[in-house]
């Protein structure tokens, strides 16, 4: 494994339009629990008061940018150990590896739990899209790194990619771009680690998207877009 002074001398420049898909959830998750909008205004403002703070930087951000990069997450991710207080934006290249991500992670979420049935109605997503550019980027297609490709694409273990996290953090890396191992074809993430590599404070497009779990795929709809638009994600490409 590379040495932060390593790192540091393999950065490169990385830039463009990237996608993340989330759950809508966020936007009606509290209302159900007050009887007014002006109730649920307060609500969210007590609810503010007793979250972390952002880390420096992140104030100017909107909050679907800024909130990975607030809370820890015990159970760990691609690049980050579990326990570490530090965030990362993940986000693809394309709408397709930005759903087909999530799609995954939904997939084992429910999956986890035996005997859990999958859920019956779609799930409702905002997929948006933001602009990143920085001059200390890593690129993991490139060499040396792409000669370790199968180390990056684990889909089960994140042994390797957490312990280059850990050093990319130390080397100052703003931003890591990888080949998404949930996608059939070759399709591209990037992981960005620091706030200052967002070239937009806030999203610059937001759709709605439909995502339904069936027991042989997952399957994606954009909202007012009928047939026209929608991605499919068999299960045994993930070997779920």
């Amino acid at each position: 494994m590379w040495t932060a002074a390593e790192l540091r001398h393999s950065r490169v420049r990385l830039g463009g339009t990237v996608w993340r898909a989330v759950e809508a959830q966020h936007q009606t998750s509290t209302r159900r629990l007050v009887d007014t909008a002006a109730e649920q205004v307060r609500l969210e403002e007590l609810l503010e008061g007793t979250k972390p703070a952002y880390p420096s930087g992140a104030q100017r951000l909107d909050y679907l940018l800024a909130s990975p990069f607030r809370y820890g997450n015990p159970h760990g991710s691609r690049f980050r150990p579990g326990g570490q207080r530090w965030g990362i934006f993940y986000a693809g290249e394309t709408v397709h590896v930005a759903l087909a991500e999530l799609a995954y992670h939904r997939m084992r979420f429910f999956l986890a739990s035996a005997g859990t049935p999958l859920p019956r109605q779609s799930a409702t997503l905002t997929v948006f899209a933001v602009r990143y550019a920085t001059a200390a980027g890593l690129d993991l297609s490139r060499l040396p790194f792409a000669e370790y490709q199968s180390r990056w694409t684990d889909p089960d273990s994140y042994a390797h990619t957490q312990k280059l996290g850990v050093t990319a953090v130390e080397a100052e890396i703003d931003a890591l771009r990888y080949r998404s191992a949930r996608t059939r074809e070759a399709q591209y993430n990037v992981a960005i680690f620091a706030v200052q590599a967002f070239a937009d404070d806030r999203p610059r497009t937001r759709q709605t998207w439909y995502l339904y779990l069936g027991d042989q795929e997952a399957t994606a709809f954009r909202a007012l877009a009928g047939t026209r638009e929608h991605h499919a994600f068999a299960r045994s490409d993930w070997a779920l």
